[in-house]
């Protein structure tokens, strides 16, 4: 990322567009793993149903919250324009297999009893989504959460004493519904100070079911930033799709939950149904203890002098392989500058490889998804994509495996086709701090 691209390939669709928002999503600390059984179909004797023609269209449902900050004509915007042009988006690019009757998610449990099958001893603390001004999450309403048996007297065999016991109510949940997706617009210590200075949305994912597919998710827009002014249609639209996509699962807390196509893990579980703690070189050289994703799904390693992060999944690699006319490729690069201190594996496409791809870490020209992002979605195994939604991707196209390996500028200062290392030349832009890090929001 020392190097300075040459963006005449990118001329032509610039349009004056020109924005490097910083993408928070890595920088906000992920909500703890959640999980909740959803009702699918699974005809008798087979296991999850993941036929071509199980899939349909996801279905988003949104609930609104924390719009105070914002006036009447931009919360119209954000809650009848922009939020529904970027769920249909996403409606018409991901299908999934339905859910079946509503949507609810599970209340925490506290504490509970040490033998299997016993209910739960206390009930735990609330189950979150939705940003809050102070950075924090609201707790989800009753009617979205699943019963709950709290039973505060149990035997050694597991028996309770039934005047010990009590039930919550099984809310109504959502119909015609595969995903949630709360949407804020709070004022949090992640929004910048003035519009065009930083960030203008981020996102999260909250609950997943069993077998890991988000179900429900958080995205805020921060006030200051958002705009319903036409110049500034697309960099609003592009970036509520990106977050979105965040949400959906292209995320690094979602690259060690990905499924084969069976719906078996790709990275083996322990007994609490999750990726074991490995330590793990990570993109800024520590080390942390992390769930790190199986070498089938991520190849991490030390190349030209960094760590670099490769997706290594079947249809990522068949896509970035035609795309980049090298077919010994191992895979795609996700982007190696660390956003924080937390973050180890990145959750957005090289910049310097993919600068158009919707899922780049800095949007300063025209974005859009590709076929690179729709194939990761896929090789999640919670989604089938319809291609006919991937825009191609010009910049880099039958560039070579060297270009799509190898240093930017040589050891000699010699610069690679693509990529220039001198600031005045036509064409020729010097990366600043900002495209050092992720500013694609």
């Amino acid at each position: 990322m020392e190097a300075v691209f040459l963006i005449f390939l990118m001329l032509s669709v610039a349009c004056g567009r020109h924005h490097n928002h910083h993408c928070a999503h890595d920088e906000i600390p992920a909500p703890p793993y959640n999980f909740a059984a959803q009702e699918y179909y699974e005809p008798t004797g087979h296991g999850r149903r993941t036929t071509s023609n199980s899939y349909e269209p996801i279905r988003i449902h949104v609930i609104t919250q924390n719009l105070a900050a914002l006036d009447s004509a931009r919360q119209s915007f954000l809650m009848n324009t922009l939020v529904p042009a970027a769920v249909s988006v996403l409606s018409r690019a991901l299908s999934v297999v339905r859910v079946q009757g509503p949507l609810r998610v599970n209340r925490n449990c506290g504490s509970t009893w040490q033998v299997a099958g016993s209910p739960c001893a206390s009930v735990g603390q609330p189950v979150r989504c939705g940003y809050m001004p102070d950075g924090t999450s609201a707790a989800v309403a009753d009617y979205l959460l699943n019963s709950l048996q709290t039973c505060s007297s149990c035997n050694a065999d597991g028996t309770c004493n039934p005047s010990s016991c009590t039930t919550s109510a099984n809310g109504t949940g959502v119909s015609n519904a595969d995903f949630v997706l709360y949407v804020t617009s709070a004022t949090t210590g992640s929004c910048p100070a003035s519009a065009g200075d930083g960030t203008l949305a981020y996102a999260s994912t909250c609950v997943r079911d069993q077998y890991d597919r988000p179900i429900m998710g958080q995205a805020n827009f921060c006030p200051v930033a958002l705009s319903s002014s036409s110049s500034a249609w697309e960099d609003q639209l592009s970036t509520a799709v990106h977050e979105l996509l965040h949400a959906l699962g292209f995320s690094t807390d979602s690259w060690a939950l990905f499924r084969h196509q069976d719906g078996t893990p790709r990275t083996p579980r322990g007994a609490d149904g999750l990726p074991a703690l490995t330590p793990t070189l990570c993109t800024d050289g520590v080390t942390r203890t992390v769930r790190a994703p199986s070498a089938s799904t991520l190849l991490v390693r030390q190349e030209r002098g960094v760590i670099v992060n490769r997706m290594v999944t079947p249809k990522v690699v068949a896509v970035a392989r035609d795309l980049l006319g090298c077919s010994t490729l191992e895979g795609p690069e996700l982007e190696n500058q660390p956003t924080t201190s937390g973050s180890c594996f990145g959750s957005h496409w090289e910049q310097r490889l993919f600068p158009q791809e919707m899922m780049a870490s800095t949007a300063s020209h025209n974005s859009f998804i590709s076929a690179l992002t729709l194939a990761a979605l896929e090789d999640s195994g919670w989604y089938r994509a319809n291609w006919s939604m991937a825009e191609p991707l010009v910049y880099g196209r039958n560039a070579g495996c060297a270009w799509a390996t190898e240093r930017c500028i040589d050891s000699s200062g010699v610069a690679q086709d693509g990529f220039c290392n001198v600031a005045q030349q036509d064409g020729c832009m010097r990366p600043t701090p900002l495209m050092t890090t992720d500013h694609r929001s």
